[in-house]
């Protein structure tokens, strides 16, 4: 059980209304006509400055919709961890023992709505409309569309890029920004993919992202 001497997780509460930015992407992806909107259930990300959201939003109301509030945020976790734009080793290994820590809580809390979801609804579909992430998702090489699927092992391919990066080799060599948001960011979504666990993020369509 890890320790906790910061702000502590929110339990989840819940959601009479859909926070805006859920409601938002649910009803771009039933206007795109998503498959799985509003068929299945959903885990809708959102990675903001200083906290990371999670709508848990199930069509066939096993529960109600819950909301995750992660005290993490890309720019937060940049500025707490990285000591330059580009991390180095050390702040990246700081960095993900700390991230871990709030997504085992995360995951605890998240497990028992899972598994009630998907005994009448079939898998959870991890969604998410952030700029950041379709960004990730452009640069590990997921084509732009309205719904862009990246895949862990895409994920991770780009995560080795990273740490290529924090042990001195150039950015722009990978083709990745010189950005401490962006790569907060990356880990911040390693860490989920790894530990809440899901294996595939939805990402709503965006323009190919600039470098």
């Amino acid at each position: 059980m890890p320790t906790h001497s910061h702000e502590p997780l929110q339990s989840p509460s819940v959601v009479a209304d859909l926070p805006p930015w859920a409601a938002k992407l649910i009803e771009r992806m039933r206007m795109e006509g998503t498959p799985t909107a509003p068929a299945q259930p959903l885990a809708l990300l959102h990675l903001g400055a200083h906290t990371t959201q999670v709508c848990l939003w199930s069509p066939a109301e096993v529960r109600p919709a819950h909301l995750l509030v992660l005290p993490l945020g890309m720019e937060a976790t940049a500025q707490r961890f990285f000591r330059a734009a580009i991390p180095s080793p050390l702040d990246l290994e700081t960095a993900i023992a700390h991230v871990e820590d709030e997504v085992y809580l995360a995951h605890q809390q998240y497990l028992p709505w899972a598994e009630a979801a998907q005994a009448v609804g079939g898998p959870v579909a991890w969604w998410s409309a952030d700029e950041a992430l379709a960004e990730l998702a452009g640069l590990a090489g997921v084509p732009a569309a309205a719904d862009q699927v990246l895949a862990l092992d895409a994920m991770e391919r780009l995560f080795q890029r990273l740490t290529y990066v924090a042990q001195g080799r150039p950015a722009a060599s990978e083709g990745l920004p010189e950005r401490a948001s962006f790569f907060a960011a990356l880990l911040l979504l390693r860490e989920l993919m790894h530990h809440m666990p899901f294996h595939t993020l939805h990402v709503a369509g965006h323009p190919t992202p600039s470098r």
